[in-house]
């Protein structure tokens, strides 16, 4: 099983690389102003680190695709394994080439912040992950990862500007508050549902197996769009000062 698993990564690596065919094009425009040209480390980096992003969400996002295109649910469960097992099996190959990916970027001097960089690209392949058992299809896998990293991304945001301009510091939120907080806010619902969903799945069709997410995940979003509508005004007026 963790060969295939393995091999499945690998196919999945080799299709978030298609977009180092746009390095040479990208290094060789003309931009017509000097300081505006591309160097080719700086493209090199912008390139390497949306396919970093991509590998992310899509290995995340693609983690059942197999058993759902094939209908081998049926077969997965019918292996002599534990479900935390099979879930080992199908993550480790995964996880560790999106950390061999990450350990690259920063030997390469790719990510400017490592910290939240590194944080950033393990929620969104989290968020992929879990919310990839239970959406039919790949695309809006995708759609609701880029919901849930919208939701993410806002409130790391929001939270910055409470800390420079409501609480008076001048200085954004540090990692723990910032990033860290809102990250597992959203996290730990969505892993909380994916494990009971996981754990309790069987060969029913997929619409049935929702009621953990419908009954955990909505309260969070819920929770995040009350924080956003009541420092939405006071954020964009603040913005538009600068």
């Amino acid at each position: 099983m963790f060969k295939k698993e393995f091999r499945d990564t690998l196919i999945i690596l080799a299709h978030s690389s298609l977009l180092f065919l746009a390095l040479p094009l990208l290094n060789n425009v003309d931009y017509g102003v000097a300081s505006l040209e591309r160097e080719f480390a700086s493209v090199f980096n912008l390139i390497y680190t949306l396919f970093v992003i991509v590998f992310a969400a899509y290995a995340g996002a693609a983690f059942f695709s197999h058993e759902k295109k094939e209908n081998a649910f049926e077969y997965l469960f019918s292996l002599p394994l534990p479900r935390w097992k099979m879930f080992l099996y199908k993550l480790a190959p995964r996880l560790l080439v999106l950390l061999l990916l990450i350990a690259a970027g920063v030997i390469l001097s790719v990510f400017s912040d490592i910290p939240a960089d590194v944080f950033g690209l393990l929620f969104l392949f989290l968020s992929a992950l879990f919310l990839g058992l239970v959406v039919d299809s790949l695309i809006m896998g995708l759609l609701g990862v880029l919901t849930v990293n919208m939701l993410f991304y806002f409130a790391v945001l929001i939270i910055n500007y409470i800390a420079i301009e409501a609480a008076g510091t001048g200085e954004p939120a540090g990692f723990f508050l910032s990033l860290l907080l809102p990250g597992l806010l959203l996290l730990a619902p969505l892993g909380t549902a994916f494990a009971l969903c996981f754990k309790r799945m069987d060969l029913k069709p997929l619409e049935l197996h929702l009621k953990p997410y419908a009954l955990i995940v909505s309260p969070m979003v819920f929770f995040f769009v009350v924080f956003f509508l009541l420092f939405f005004r006071d954020y964009f007026s603040w913005v538009r000062k600068f």
